[in-house]
This record gives structure tokens, sequence and C-alpha cells, in this order.
């Protein structure tokens, strides 16, 4: 098979802002999202897989598991004019490197993942994933970088 048509086939099967949770039997360092597909193909027990863009990292599953739909949102605290506690511009397919303070979960959005933080006063930023209404409260004021979760099944 032409180097081009394979791909492009293993382009179009994956899909961006999922996650399959589960099912993992290796994860490794891998450079894109593709790479991880291909990964997959070549190993007979993968049945679908994840990658990570911000850890770099992919995930092969021995079961094909229900998909979730994921984004992650950041942000920090910043200091006001006055003196005061107001919160950052929430960056969309980002993630707060901070040290985790604690982990909120049923959490309806990522504004709402920034009022729990603003009313911790040890809270210096957050990361919610609105696929699993989880917010993670930081208590480091870390890096916010990009972060986006890739996935595809065989």
């Amino acid at each position: 098979m032409n180097a081009l048509i394979l791909a492009w086939m293993l382009a179009s099967a994956v899909q961006t802002h999922c996650d399959l949770p589960g099912g993992d039997f290796s994860n490794a360092s891998a450079p894109s999202a593709e790479t991880c597909s291909a990964s997959c193909a070549a190993a007979p027990q993968c049945k679908a897989w994840t990658f990570i863009s911000g850890w770099n990292r992919c995930f092969l599953k021995s079961k094909q598991p229900k998909r979730a739909n994921l984004r992650i949102h950041a942000a920090q605290i910043e200091e006001d004019a006055k003196g005061g506690r107001q919160l950052g511009t929430i960056k969309e397919d980002h993630d707060d490197s901070g040290k985790d303070l604690r982990r909120i979960t049923k959490i309806r959005s990522a504004a709402d993942c920034g009022q729990a933080c603003l009313e911790e006063p040890q809270c210096k930023g957050f990361a919610y994933l609105d696929g699993y209404s989880d917010c993670w409260l930081k208590k480091t004021q870390g890096k916010t970088r990009p972060k986006v979760f890739y996935c595809g099944m065989r």
C-alpha cells in the first residue's frame, strides 16, 4: 500500500476531543495522534487508542470502550486592580500544570469550576474536564499549556 494512502487512512481515523477510558494494556511516549494510531494498527491485541497531546502520551486499549467527549479548560487566579482575586481568561484545550489541591466532581462548566477556585483561598488555578464534569483545583500556579485528547478505534 502506498505510504500516502496509508497516512490518509490513519489520519481519517483520528477523532478529536475524546477519550476511551479503560482497557489500557500499554502507554508510551508518542509524538502525535497519527503515530499512536499506527502503533495500535501494528499491535494485534489493540482495539482502540487514546492520545493526549499535552503529555505526548499514547494509551493502547485491549477493548473498545465507550467514547467520552472530552475537552479541557484552564485558567489561573489573577490579582485585580484593588489587590483582590479574580479569574483570568479561561483557555479551551489547555491544562494548568500546577500541583493539585483537590478534585471536585459533578461541576457543570469551566466557569463554575473557576468560581469554586475563587471561593477557595488556597486555589491558584484550575483545570476542568468537561466530559467528566471534573474540576481540579490547583494549589500552585503552574503553566497553562495546550492539551487535546484524541482517540480512535480499529
